[in-house]
């Protein structure tokens, strides 16, 4: 097929080539995605960083069972708080065979230091 026949065309009906087609798919990610703000920190977000505060060590499985939080909203949440430095993370074997291992979450000294203020 000739490449000039083959264009897209997208919802406002402008013709897009495969550079343009390139380009928005990765302008559709957000900036800041994954950074951490302090002053923008949600309730829910204070309730998960001071769970692991209390447990020490825990996992997000249990982090969703005690919270009653849905996995959909915990493990985004750990994955900016890991990003952020405000908690790290260790892997543990897993007890069943063929199951993936375990993360630890802990909190870090920039954690606490963001719970005190």
């Amino acid at each position: 097929m000739n490449s000039q026949l083959l264009r897209l065309v997208d919802t406002r009906n402008k013709i897009l080539t495969p550079k343009s087609v390139d380009k928005r798919a990765t302008s559709k990610t957000r900036k800041g995605k994954g950074r951490w703000r302090a002053g923008n920190t949600s309730e829910q977000t204070l309730h998960v960083l001071r769970f692991i505060q209390e447990r020490g060590e825990t996992h997000g499985y249990d982090i969703t069972n005690t919270l009653e939080l849905k996995s959909g909203t915990v493990y985004p949440i750990l994955r900016r708080l890991l990003e952020g430095g405000l908690v790290k993370a260790e892997v543990a074997a897993s007890d069943k065979i063929g199951r993936p291992p375990k993360r630890l979450f802990s909190i870090t000294e920039a954690g606490e230091q963001h719970l005190n203020t």
